[in-house]
């Protein structure tokens, strides 16, 4: 058999005789799905025809698009990809999570100039089945990340004719920044797209503030929200995004949830724009990042479907203000502050209990009203000059000590990264 292979190793004939012909091709297919790792795949690919169809596919269900900054190199790159896709155009139609890699290029709000080169826009269109597509820049928040407000016209239309496909279900921007509410809401392609499973918002914002419109919303405007199914996973600092995204979206049959709260501004707009009309939540993720943790302005009391709550934080330590108290901000997001709950002085402040100390008194409740779920306390340590293992003994015990007689199912793991 006389096999040339193309830049990825994949056939560019096969052999003349198919031995494979004697398996029924679900079997194939069954044995090709279960092969995970790229060169098994490839070597998949080189057995016969009817293996390198579904090796091909699982192959190239996931691209990344990431051309270099350099003109001349991302004006090859593109040109030589664009004759690639011309030439075999089964590889982006096997093309399932296509990710978009803007890398920064140390300057203020810079949209990257390979976007706007010609070919961009056929690479882009040329993969029609998409159901996931991930937006990204390398730059950190603010002033490094992708502005959206400075594609160039072609760029954007391109994205938009991208995420506007009907086999789209899932969608990710990070380290993105609109220009404007409009801005926005013309990303997410309203109203012409309907609904989305999945909906993911890392690092995201606005732009300078000249250049974010406070216009009214019209009566439309306000009435086209994309209904988000399964997932919304939200990261932003800017309490003013998550006003305008609660405009956009409708969250009443959402199944999952994670947000950031990385501001007190935030954790109030949040309250009233995602946490009260999710109403059907079944797992909940809260990564708790500001230390104003006197009050609480979130409450979970209207989520009869939950069944799985997720609260991560910082513990106390030298580094944190003397008013941080994540735990106490925990026990009164869990349930209503009694006004004779209060830590004890004894216990270290720069400690695991300290921190686990205020929501004793609610966990007691929790006994009390014959709701008892499973309690799992997992610390986590980036420390790398002791071994985790050294200081479990000595952490379950604590956290038994503390919490055992509670009558709850409790589990402490550790973990190091």
């Amino acid at each position: 058999m006389l096999v040339s292979s193309g830049d990825d190793g994949l056939p560019s004939s096969t052999a003349a005789s198919d031995d494979s012909a004697v398996i029924p091709q679900e079997l194939i297919d069954i044995i090709v799905s279960g092969v995970n790792d790229r060169q098994s795949l490839k070597a998949c690919s080189l057995v016969s025809r009817r293996f390198c169809s579904p090796a091909q596919k699982r192959l190239f269900e996931s691209f990344r698009l990431s051309p270099t900054t350099t003109a001349p190199q991302y004006r090859l790159g593109l040109a030589a990809f664009d004759s690639l896709q011309a030439g075999s155009p089964h590889i982006s139609r096997n093309v399932r999570r296509l990710t978009i890699a803007c890398p920064w290029e140390g300057h203020r709000y810079n949209a990257p100039d390979w976007m706007t080169y010609e070919p961009f826009s056929r690479v882009l269109d040329r993969f029609e089945h998409l159901t996931e597509l991930v937006l990204e820049s390398s730059g950190s928040p603010g002033v490094t990340a992708l502005p959206w407000w400075k594609l160039s016209p072609s760029a954007k239309s391109a994205l938009t004719r991208a995420f506007s496909q009907p086999t789209v279900v899932s969608m990710s921007f990070r380290s993105v920044y609109f220009g404007s509410h409009r801005e926005l809401r013309n990303a997410f392609l309203l109203p012409h797209k309907t609904h989305l499973s999945s909906l993911s918002l890392c690092a995201v914002g606005f732009g300078p503030s000249e250049l974010i419109d406070e216009l009214d919303p019209t009566p439309q405007e306000q009435s086209d929200k994309l209904l988000l199914r399964d997932s919304l996973l939200l990261q932003t600092e800017e309490s003013a995004f998550v006003k305008s995204l609660g405009k956009l979206v409708d969250v009443c049959v959402l199944q999952h949830m994670e947000f950031t709260i990385q501001t007190k501004d935030c954790e109030e707009v949040a309250q009233a724009a995602f946490v009260r009309p999710a109403r059907n939540l079944k797992s909940l993720t809260i990564v708790l990042e500001h230390e104003l943790t006197d009050t609480s302005e979130l409450s979970l009391s209207h989520m009869l479907h939950l069944d799985t709550l997720t609260i991560k934080f910082e513990l106390l330590s030298e580094l944190k203000p003397d008013n941080y108290r994540p735990g106490q901000w925990v026990s009164r997001l869990v349930a209503p502050p009694s006004p004779n709950a209060h830590s004890p002085d004894s216990l270290s402040r720069f400690s695991l209990m300290s921190t686990l100390s205020p929501l004793v008194p609610v966990f007691r409740s929790w006994v009390e009203g014959a709701f008892t779920p499973q309690l799992t306390i997992r610390l986590v340590t980036e420390d790398f000059y002791f071994a985790i293992d050294e200081m479990g003994a000595g952490v379950e015990n604590d956290v038994f000590e503390l919490v055992g007689s509670l009558g709850l199912h409790t589990e402490v793991e550790l973990v190091q990264y």
